[in-house]
């Protein structure tokens, strides 16, 4: 009987431990350790990587005369990463909501293999990363609250160009 429950025991903080290092938190731990990481050694740092947002994907006209959209202020977009699976995540792009009012419209994507960054380029180029860590590297970076807020500043500028809401 005691031989049972400590098998039990066992399996079930194995399978905790699975979990755990299968989980989304811990895989952006890793993912930013392994950045920061290489960036270092590069004598660079996250300030030096610079993106665009030409890429972004938009699945509705910017600005838009929709209640929903045309009224939204900036607290009212949102960021939700795109992954591949649950267990073992990868990520696959990032999602920009508009949510007011429980109401809620995808209006633009930006996939991780659309997703460049010139300095991350340049280190593959050089052949000083390879294509495992440039996916890392860009998987970190997209989903850094910096870059993050940055889309959502661009997203909320596209939805403001001759509106004359500007102001809000």
């Amino acid at each position: 009987m005691i031989n049972f429950m400590i098998s039990t025991a066992v399996i079930l903080f194995l399978l905790a431990i699975g979990i755990l290092f299968s989980s989304r938190p811990f895989m952006y731990g890793i993912l930013r350790w392994k950045t920061e990481r290489k960036l270092k050694k590069f004598h660079a740092n996250l300030k030096d990587v610079h993106f665009s947002f030409e890429e972004i994907t938009y699945f509705v006209p910017l600005p838009n005369r929709t209640p929903l959209l045309a009224e939204a202020s900036m607290e009212n977009i949102v960021t939700e990463p795109d992954f591949a699976s649950f267990i073992f995540p990868e990520i696959k792009g990032l999602k920009i909501y508009v949510r007011k009012n429980k109401l809620e419209q995808l209006i633009a994507y930006i996939s991780i293999d659309h997703f460049r960054l010139p300095y991350i380029d340049k280190l593959l180029y050089e052949k000083k990363i390879n294509e495992q860590e440039y996916l890392e590297m860009s998987g970190y970076i997209l989903l850094h609250p910096n870059t993050k807020k940055a889309f959502i500043e661009e997203i909320y500028r596209q939805m403001r160009v001759n509106t004359g809401n500007d102001s809000q």
